[in-house]
């Protein structure tokens, strides 16, 4: 995965910085923190969703529909929920670790995930999208956590009644685009 921090540091670095500095007023070597302390708790999170798909519909619903695509830019709005479901139990370590290292205070802390993770996610679906095909089955072997999302997860995204009756109706959710 470090291959894969690496490119969103390398595609995000200096957008990030210049967005922040702008949007919250950081200067840049605060907002040069930003990104590398986002990611890591980022990718975790996306990678623990991906395993253990049938607790995490929702979520992995709204990052199919948002970012396994081939944009530009990502969502500009309504993001805050995604990332609170993303990042569950670790938003406040995460906010809280942004507002201390950063001298900002804690509103300003989420404020900043809200804007900076779904431009990784933008990213990460887009090279998903690019080099693995655009479905949660791509996302997932690129963050290595293939292995929980055999049958179940292959199951909801093509819509596939072997996975009963109940996830085989929610497969529809999971289309690809």
């Amino acid at each position: 995965m470090d291959a894969l921090k690496e490119h969103i540091m390398n595609a995000l670095g200096s957008q990030v910085t210049d967005l922040l500095g702008r949007q919250f007023g950081l200067a840049p070597e605060k907002a040069e923190q930003v990104l590398p302390e986002v990611t890591p708790p980022v990718l975790s999170s996306l990678q623990d969703a991906l395993q253990n798909p049938q607790n995490h519909l929702g979520l992995l619903q709204g990052i199919a529909s948002q970012f396994l695509n081939d944009r530009d830019t990502p969502p500009s709005s309504g993001m805050g929920d995604l990332v609170h479901q993303l990042l569950g139990s670790r938003l406040g370590d995460v906010a809280g670790s942004l507002s201390q290292r950063l001298g900002i205070d804690a509103g300003t802390a989420q404020r900043i995930l809200a804007t900076v993770v779904p431009m990784v996610l933008n990213v990460l679906g887009t090279r998903a999208h690019q080099a693995e095909g655009n479905d949660l089955d791509a996302l997932g072997r690129m963050l290595g956590a293939s292995g929980g999302l055999g049958g179940l997860m292959g199951s909801l995204l093509k819509g596939s009644s072997d996975a009963g009756s109940l996830l085989g109706s929610l497969g529809g959710l999971f289309g690809k685009k």
